[in-house]
């Protein structure tokens, strides 16, 4: 089995810091047994002689597990269609096997699954950030509630002792009649007609504002965190990441003897779009795809299959993509399979579950198959709209 079987009586929402694994083998929600139900299932596929590393990642950290999910994912998704799949296949030639060789009728291609996500330092600091929430969860305040805004994290854990002894001192000296009062006579909006702290240490730029409870919610303590806000804005780019796992995974087996298809699961802090994916495939130009493959000097940044020499990497004819899958929403993530527009280029023939993205004006999925059918699933599995969380 991937999870422990124990007893589960701790169905609150996952906690800061808590890994996705940790989350779902603890919890009593009816939700999360589903969920957990279904991995299982779906694990009980996987031949018993590869079941011990894939259960060995499921139960890693987020990063591992939840690409070990996208492999279970595609596994079964493709044994549901009836194709054959055999895991890490020898190559000729190389010392390394790639994730699985899946054959259908004359079609046979080999199958890389990846995924993209936050760099390794990215997840570090919301480590070190998520510690801070939950220890300002964990403080025990009267009167107000805090909501705190990042601008900056610092390389270590901050001093948290005098972060703490400070927000005390700081909340000890506000009146909720006062402060509440001005806030219903300011004419400014949001938190910015409210008390704030504004916090630093070595690195870390932190801005706290007092929320002030209702007369009848006073002097009992409670979490003195309740929000969380964004900070300084960010620049998303998700094109990179793309860009660079494709280049990474073209040509690591060398040069084979059937395609190779690459299937990117893209689970990135803002969500990618699919005009992202387009750009890291075909490039960034003013023409569309088909265009600027009769004008490349008119790309800007070259794409992994149209650069401004032209098209290549054309043994990698499909791209497969998914965007913000977990396992709890298989039967409402759809993934998407690209295609090299390359003249002369065959392509292997796909299952219906994977939505051809039609690569015209813009880029758009075209029709596929209920993911809900093609599980075994009903529509609105796992049954709820919402997790059934247990009221903390």
């Amino acid at each position: 089995m991937v999870f422990d079987d124990i007893p589960r009586v701790d169905a609150t929402p996952s906690g800061h810091n808590e890994g996705r694994f940790a989350f779902l083998n603890r919890s009593a929600s009816v939700y999360f047994g589903l969920v957990r139900s279904l991995i299982e299932e779906w694990f009980t596929h996987i031949p018993a002689a590869d079941q011990k590393d894939l259960r060995g990642a499921l139960r890693a950290n987020n990063r591992q597990s939840e690409s070990a999910f996208w492999e279970l994912y595609l596994h079964e998704a493709y044994r549901r269609s009836g194709y054959d799949i055999e895991i890490h296949p020898e190559v000729s030639g190389s010392t390394t096997r790639p994730d699985f060789r899946v054959t259908s009728g004359p079609d046979s291609w080999y199958l890389e699954a990846v995924s993209v996500g936050r760099p390794p330092e990215a997840i570090a600091q919301d480590q070190r950030l998520n510690d801070v929430y939950s220890i300002l969860t964990a403080l025990q305040v009267v009167n107000f509630r805090i909501e705190v805004s990042t601008y900056s994290i610092g390389p270590n854990a901050p001093a948290t002792k005098r972060l703490l002894s400070e927000l005390r001192s700081w909340l000890g000296g506000l009146d909720p009649d006062v402060v509440g009062a001005a806030a219903e006579e300011s004419t400014e909006v949001g938190f910015d007609r409210l008390p704030e702290l504004a916090w630093e240490d070595a690195g870390w730029s932190l801005v706290f504002h007092a929320l002030p409870l209702s007369e009848g919610a006073r002097d009992r303590p409670g979490p003195a965190l309740v929000a969380m806000g964004p900070g300084e804005a960010v620049i998303v780019d998700n094109v990179s990441g793309i860009r660079r796992v494709l280049k990474e995974k073209h040509g690591k087996y060398g040069r084979l003897e059937s395609p190779l298809i690459v299937a990117v699961q893209s689970n990135t802090l803002y969500p990618t779009k699919d005009y992202e994916v387009e750009q890291a495939l075909y490039g960034l130009a003013v023409r569309r795809p088909l265009e600027s493959a009769k004008h490349p000097s008119d790309i800007f940044q070259d794409g992994f299959w149209l650069s401004s020499g032209g098209w290549r990497n054309g043994d990698t004819p499909q791209v497969i993509t998914v965007h913000g899958l977990s396992p709890w929403t298989v039967t409402r993530t759809q993934p998407r399979c690209w295609q090299t527009l390359e003249p002369n280029t065959i392509t292997p023939k796909q299952p219906g579950w994977l939505a051809p993205m039609l690569v015209g004006a813009e880029s758009l999925p075209g029709p596929a198959s209920p993911l809900a059918t093609h599980f075994g699933l009903d529509a609105d599995w796992p049954g709820m709209e919402d997790p059934d969380f247990a009221v903390v």
